[in-house]
C-alpha cells in the first residue's frame, strides 16, 4: 500500500508543478506582452508628436507630449519638445515654467542641456517686425542716444513683453539714461523668466544699488562677480556697494584681489587709488603717497592695456560704455595733480 500511495504522491507533485510551470510561463508572457505593448504604445505617441512637430501643429502636439509625460514624467527630452511647443504658442513663460520645474530634479549632466534650452527659448524672438524694432533700439543704445534707444526697446517689448534680450536691454538703457526705478523692475521680469544669465544679476544689482537697496543689491552683485570672472565691472560695481557697508575696507580687500590677478584691470587701479584719497585724512600724509603710487602704476600700464572708445555689447547680455586711452590717461594725470598738492599743503610747516 505504501507503494501505491507513494507512487499516487509523486504522480500529483509532478502535475502540480508543471501547473506552476505553466501559470508562470503565462504570467511572464502577459508581463512581456503588457511590456511590449506599452513600449511600442509609448513609441507610436512620440513618432506622433514629432509628426505634429515637423508639421507645426504646435497645440496637437503639445496635447500629444503632455500625456507622454504624465506616463513618463522624467524624459528630458518630451519635456524639451513641450517646453518648444509651447513656446510657439506663444506661451514662453508656460514653457520656461516647465524647464524650470524639471531642472530642480535632473542630474548635472542633463541641468546643463536644460539651461541651454531656457537661454534660447526666453531670448528667441518669434516675430521678424519686433526683432528689426529692437535691434533699431540697441544700435541706438551703442550710440549713447538712450531716450530714443528706450523709445525703440519698449516698441518691441509691447509685441513680445516676456522676451528676456528685449527685458534685459531695456533694463540697461533705462539704467544708463538715469532711471534705476524702471531699470529694477525690467530686470527682475528678466531675472524671474530666466534666472540663469549673470549680466542680468550685475545690471539688477546696479539698479538696487542706485535705488539704495544695499542688501539686494550686495547679493545680485556677489553672485555676477562669481559667474563673470575675469571681468572688470561686477568687481567695480561690488566694491563700490561695499563701500557703503560698515566695512569700507572689504572694497579694497575685493579690489587689490582682482588686480592681483589681472593687473591690465586699469579701471580698478584706478578705483584702488580713489579709496586711498578718500580715505586719507588731512593728518595722513602716509595715505596720499599710497594713492600717488597706485596713480603712477597705472598711468605705467595704459599703453599695454586695450581701450574701446565706442560703448559696445559685451558677452551674452553684456553692455560697456566706451573710453579711450587719452580719456583715461587724462582723468588718471588730473587725479595725480590732486595728490600732488595735497601732499604739498601737508608738507608746508605750519
Amino acid at each position: 500500500m505504501r507503494s501505491i500511495f507513494a507512487k499516487s504522491y509523486s504522480t500529483d507533485s509532478s502535475l502540480t508543478g508543471v501547473r506552476g510551470s505553466v501559470e508562470a510561463a503565462i504570467t511572464i508572457g502577459l508581463l512581456f506582452f503588457c511590456l511590449f505593448h506599452g513600449l511600442a504604445r509609448a513609441e507610436e505617441d512620440t513618432l506622433e508628436a514629432h509628426l505634429l512637430i515637423s508639421k507645426k501643429k504646435w497645440p496637437e502636439a503639445a496635447i500629444v507630449l503632455k500625456s507622454i509625460l504624465k506616463k513618463n514624467p522624467e524624459n528630458t527630452a518630451i519635456t524639451i519638445d513641450l517646453a518648444r511647443a509651447l513656446f510657439y504658442q506663444g506661451r514662453r513663460e508656460e514653457a520656461l515654467g516647465i524647464l524650470g520645474a524639471t531642472l530642480a530634479r535632473e542630474k548635472p549632466a542633463q541641468q546643463k542641456i536644460l539651461i541651454r534650452q531656457s537661454r534660447v527659448l526666453s531670448r528667441t524672438f518669434l516675430k521678424a517686425e519686433s526683432f528689426q524694432i529692437f535691434q533699431d533700439g540697441v544700435n541706438l543704445m551703442v550710440a549713447s542716444r538712450f531716450r530714443q534707444a528706450r523709445e525703440r526697446l519698449e516698441k518691441a517689448l509691447t509685441a513680445e513683453p516676456d522676451n528676456v534680450e528685449i527685458l534685459t536691454r531695456l533694463g540697461q538703457c533705462v539704467l544708463l539714461d538715469g532711471d534705476p526705478d524702471s531699470a529694477a523692475e525690467r530686470l527682475r521680469t528678466a531675472r524671474r523668466l530666466n534666472p540663469f544669465e549673470p549680466e542680468i544679476s550685475l545690471w539688477l544689482g546696479r539698479a538696487l544699488f542706485q535705488r539704495g537697496e544695499q542688501e539686494l543689491a550686495l547679493k545680485e552683485l556677489g553672485l555676477a562677480q562669481q559667474e563673470l570672472p575675469g571681468a572688470q565691472t561686477p568687481v567695480l560695481w561690488l566694491s563700490e556697494s561695499l563701500a557703503m557697508s560698515p566695512k569700507p575696507q572689504t572694497e579694497l580687500e575685493i579690489l587689490e584681489k582682482d588686480l592681483n590677478s589681472n593687473p591690465l584691470h586699469l579701471d580698478v587701479s584706478l578705483a584702488i587709488a580713489r579709496f586711498h584719497l578718500h580715505f586719507a585724512s588731512s593728518n595722513q600724509i602716509l595715505g596720499l603717497q599710497e594713492a600717488r603710487k597706485d596713480l603712477l602704476v597705472t598711468s605705467s600700464r595704459i599703453e599695454k592695456a586695450v581701450f574701446y572708445e565706442n560703448p559696445r555689447l559685451v558677452g551674452e547680455l553684456g553692455f560697456e560704455p566706451g573710453k579711450s586711452s587719452g580719456e583715461f590717461k587724462a582723468e588718471v594725470e588730473k587725479l595725480i595733480q590732486q595728490v600732488e598738492k595735497k601732499i604739498q599743503e601737508l608738507s608746508k610747516p605750519s
